[in-house]
């Protein structure tokens, strides 16, 4: 199955750090909220300090364990997803069920030069996707290459074309 671009590991990294610089600093500001005395300030200070540390280094290794279970696989019946950390999931997506597929490239994906490929089925539902937009896809590969999105993009249609008999 094929992988990611190696640089998705910072478009992983980037959002993951932002979910743990959340969950920790209102973890902390509940717990400062709870503490009180003198040294308020330096303790706040330092939880600041250890938050934003802890952070960047809980959510590189995160994102680097996320970017090693991504995988896909074009096969000749249906496109296979599968990703997951501590939940694996696995997509099969069979290819007269495709709708749509779209090449979408956000902030962090464009200074990285990557693109993520939505395919978009019919039932599909509306949810939010996994870098925060709105979304209705079945399945999503992030962290490609700009030209191996277009490929892998137009190798999907050329296998829905051939599948519909067009």
């Amino acid at each position: 199955m094929p992988k990611l671009y190696p640089r998705a590991f910072y478009l992983f990294w980037w959002k993951f750090f932002w979910w743990f610089l959340l969950v920790f600093a209102g973890l902390g500001l509940f717990l400062l909220g709870l503490s009180s005395g003198l040294g308020l300030l330096n303790l706040l200070l330092g939880y600041v300090l250890f938050v934003l540390i802890f952070s960047l280094i809980a959510s590189g290794i995160w994102a680097k364990l996320f970017y090693n279970s991504y995988s896909f696989e074009v096969s000749r019946q249906s496109l296979n997803v599968k990703w997951g950390v501590v939940i694996k999931h696995s997509s099969t997506i069979p290819y007269q069920r495709i709708q749509n597929i779209d090449v979408n490239r956000g902030i962090m994906a464009r200074i990285l030069g990557l693109s993520e490929v939505w395919v978009q089925t019919a039932g599909s539902s509306t949810g939010f996707g996994s870098f925060g937009s709105l979304r209705s896809t079945e399945g999503m590969i992030p962290g490609l290459a700009v030209k191996d999105a277009e490929k892998l993009r137009a190798s999907i249609l050329k296998k829905i074309k051939v599948r519909q008999g067009l």
